[in-house]
């Protein structure tokens, strides 16, 4: 056998799409029904926390190659473009995969252990709403910074890894006699804990709800000149791939820096949007961020929530260690 032949494309696997089958093989560990339940959600957060990772550096770089007009193959056969069509195409398997395993097997175990989780607020009871309706006010509202966009106001920095939420609001213009309507944003505040635990209504259960929930249930109290016309939670990853030239550079150190501040300007490489999201705010978000192009329309992930993120486990974990322990005393709290 002549050793040239071991140079064809077909022998190699992409080095992304490999990287993608990985993060597979940890999601399964999430399937796994053998391991805890609470190793299985810390499985599960860590291949969220692993995709955005790749999407920033990764996907990013490929995004720069296309950008440039690379059009050399890989190892593999594959251009630049090619490897992003079959990386969103992976992907977005591998994300309905993760929401599927979170609702039909993690969501359903936690109950019949005794943990609720209400993802949206308008299944609180009237007791619940009652009480977040009060954590607001007394926790949330003041940390809160809302940011409107209209013909005097440009769209706001959105930074990257951020959970956001994007409102539509409507007013009278009573001059023209007709109705206006306005983008709104406002990030979910990283210094409170995203999960928070509220009243149950079965006793010797625990409930406990979103952060972004109980923001989303008392926007109105934002903005009180205007009416809510809808609100969805989106995020956003942008580029953060490093492209330092060692030799160019005076100070690398000056260089590295320069290279972090540009990082919140990165171009969006992927959009995380809710699937029930209203269309106009939808075509909103995807022209601010420029992912109505081709190259970037891959790149767009309707989800039924926001993943459960790794923070989010962890937030669960120390915040609320002793209740959960009464549900999981056979459960390691390690998220």
């Amino acid at each position: 056998m002549k050793f040239k032949e071991f140079d064809k494309p077909e022998y190699f696997v992409n080095r992304e799409l490999s990287w993608i089958k990985f993060d597979d093989r940890v999601l399964s560990e999430a399937r796994d029904k053998n391991l805890p339940l609470f190793e299985r959600l810390k499985f599960l957060s860590i291949t969220s926390s692993n995709l955005d990772e790749f999407y920033m550096v990764r996907v990013a770089s490929l995004k720069d190659q296309v950008h440039a007009g690379y059009k050399k193959t890989d190892i593999a056969g594959m251009t630049a473009k090619e490897q992003l069509k079959a990386i969103s195409q992976q992907t977005h398997d591998l994300v309905h995969v993760q929401y599927s395993t979170l609702n039909r097997s993690l969501v359903p175990a936690l109950e019949k252990a005794g943990l609720h989780v209400i993802f949206e607020h308008e299944a609180f009871s009237e007791k619940q709403k009652e009480f977040v309706d009060r954590y607001f006010e007394d926790n949330v509202y003041p940390v809160l910074t809302p940011m409107a966009m209209d013909s005097s106001r440009p769209f706001p920095l959105i930074r990257n890894k951020t959970l956001n939420i994007g409102a539509l609001l409507s007013r009278k213009d009573t001059k023209k006699g007709k109705e206006e309507i306005d983008f709104a944003t406002v990030q979910v505040p990283s210094v409170l804990p995203r999960v928070v635990l509220i009243p149950s209504e079965k006793k010797g259960h625990t409930t406990v709800t979103l952060l972004e929930q109980i923001i989303e249930r008392n926007i109105d109290k934002l903005f009180l000149s205007y009416d809510v016309i809808c609100a969805h939670p989106y995020r956003i990853m942008r580029n953060a791939d490093l492209s330092i030239d060692e030799d160019e550079a005076e100070d690398l150190l000056v260089e590295i820096q320069k290279q972090l501040k540009k990082r919140q300007w990165g171009e969006v490489i992927r959009l995380e949007v809710e699937d029930k999201m209203d269309p106009r705010l939808l075509d909103i978000l995807k022209m601010e961020f420029q992912v109505y192009l081709p190259i970037l329309a891959f790149n767009r992930y309707t989800l039924n929530h926001i993943m459960l993120k790794q923070n989010l486990l962890k937030d669960c974990s120390e915040n609320y260690k002793t209740a959960l322990k009464l549900c999981f005393l056979h459960i390691p709290v390690q998220v």
